[in-house]
């Protein structure tokens, strides 16, 4: 084949005879075509063995297909439909349907939070209207913008945090970050672990509205208890909806996923304390606050 394609006047880059048979192997080729310029990628396949480093390896021949950005009713659950071929995306935002855009998010990951809202953005105004639009890219370079989505209002502000770290956390007591065992998590990969007594705090800048946590519990669910302050220092009760998302035994090893939704009743609560009444994990919380009721 390599004489035929020489003879046609095809300039052939490599010599095409070394076989890839690991992974070393395929990072070998991985490297030799990110220097390369080419216009046709040739691969030939030995054995379903082979699918996942030609798959790769072929991906590098293009960039990506643009993604499809999916209606958008809050600026806080942002998600699309991904691209073959995607490493991760970029996330833009305009106050005008034709721009001028400005980058909100770079590097985003649409394998990170299974099952939710892919991107959320903090960086708003209360009545604003903003439209949106996503790229997807990969070592080879980027798509074209996928649809532009908008305009969307903001109504109020959300702090999501994917419990990744500390971070965005006032307080915590006796919890520790859990990224194993992602199987019995349906894939979320990163959770906040405690056991009872063990607590969280968050401190937001205006009054909270509303905290919607999302929970798995390995053994019977011990519920979650809600406090809230409007200093930090004297605490009220705060009631909470409990859904499940389980029944029976379960299936698949998985444990058994509840979600919490709080409202405090007590205005200007700007601190939520989130406590632990047994061993849980807690994968996602979502505060709402701000804004007009």
């Amino acid at each position: 084949m390599l004489e035929q394609l020489t003879q046609a006047g095809i300039t052939v880059v490599g010599s095409g005879r070394a076989l890839i048979m690991d992974g070393e192997g395929a990072q070998r080729a991985h490297a030799a075509l990110q220097q390369a310029t080419f216009d046709l990628l040739i691969l030939l396949q030995a054995s379903f063995a082979d699918s996942s480093m030609a798959v790769e390896l072929a991906q590098l021949a293009s960039g990506p297909q643009a993604p499809v950005l999916l209606p958008i009713d809050d600026v806080a659950a942002i998600s699309w439909q991904g691209s073959a071929g995607a490493q991760s995306y970029i996330v833009e935002r305009a106050e005008k349907k034709n721009g001028p855009w400005t980058e909100i998010g770079r590097n985003v990951c649409d394998a990170a939070v299974p099952y939710r809202p892919l991107f959320a953005d903090a960086d708003v105004q209360i009545a604003g209207q903003y439209f949106y639009r996503v790229t997807a890219q990969n070592s080879s370079g980027a798509s074209g913008p996928s649809n532009t989505v908008g305009p969307v209002a903001v109504r109020h502000f959300t702090l999501v945090d994917e419990m990744r770290d500390f971070s965005l956390l006032h307080q915590h007591t006796g919890v520790t970050p859990e990224t194993g065992k992602t199987r019995n998590a349906k894939e979320d990969m990163d959770r906040m672990k405690g056991a009872a007594g063990a607590a969280l705090v968050y401190r937001l800048p205006a009054a909270i509205r509303t905290c919607t946590v999302y929970t798995f519990f390995a053994e019977e669910p011990a519920d979650l208890r809600f406090q809230v302050s409007a200093d930090g220092q004297t605490w009220q009760t705060a009631e909470a909806r409990r859904k499940d998302f389980y029944s029976g035994e379960g299936q698949y090893g998985y444990w058994k996923p509840v979600r919490y939704e709080a409202k405090p009743q007590a205005l200007q609560s700007r601190f939520i304390r989130i406590e632990f009444t047994g061993e849980a994990q807690i994968s996602r919380i979502e505060i709402t606050y701000g804004g007009a009721e």
